[in-house]
């Protein structure tokens, strides 16, 4: 069987965003060229406003975090808090201030946003978790309540509702009328 020369790697890089205070990283890019270093760089300042963030940087694949280098030289391992987030917990260190969501920490202006996405909020998040309303219930009611035309069970008009008098949704949903359109389904023999 003939042999397939290697192909070449691509030399890239793996950029952290690395905390001073505890030595806490994430990952700012997988796979990038020296020359994306400077826009790593201020991704990982907007990521971490409220401590001391610096971009570290290690060969991809071949290399993890004890061989990053920092933009000015410097070894991770050489850090005073290389990895003491794996020992202790420190409160005072975050990449927000405890007083703020992470909204407010990162800004409202999050240039990945485009036009048709859907920002989910802690109360957009709680609205969504519940039960949805029966639609058709929901819309026979303004069907209902718009037309005061319609006569309700008692057979009076719906005047008084439509003008904008105070009535519950059950109050209108038990003296609403319903209509069936369309054809009438057989059971099969």
């Amino acid at each position: 069987m003939p042999e397939i020369p290697e192909a070449p790697q691509a030399s890239t890089y793996r950029t952290l965003c690395v905390r001073t205070c505890d030595g806490f990283y994430f990952p700012i890019s997988f796979a990038t060229v020296p020359s994306k270093f400077q826009d790593d760089e201020r991704a990982c300042q907007r990521q971490c406003p409220s401590a001391e963030a610096i971009l570290f940087t290690h060969r991809n694949p071949g290399e993890d975090v004890s061989q990053a280098v920092s933009l000015a030289g410097k070894r991770y391992t050489t850090l005073p808090n290389a990895f003491r987030y794996r020992q202790e917990y420190s409160a005072s260190c975050s990449c927000k201030r405890p007083d703020q969501t992470w909204a407010q920490a990162l800004g409202r202006t999050d240039s990945t946003i485009e036009r048709g996405d859907i920002i989910v909020t802690e109360e957009r998040s709680k609205a969504m978790a519940l039960p949805k309303a029966d639609v058709s219930k929901t819309a026979g009611q303004a069907a209902h309540l718009n037309n005061p035309d319609v006569t309700n069970d008692a057979g009076t008009d719906n005047t008084e509702v439509s003008r904008g008098a105070i009535a519950g949704p059950s109050d209108v949903a038990d003296k609403r009328s319903i209509r069936t359109v369309g054809p009438q389904f057989l059971p099969a023999r």
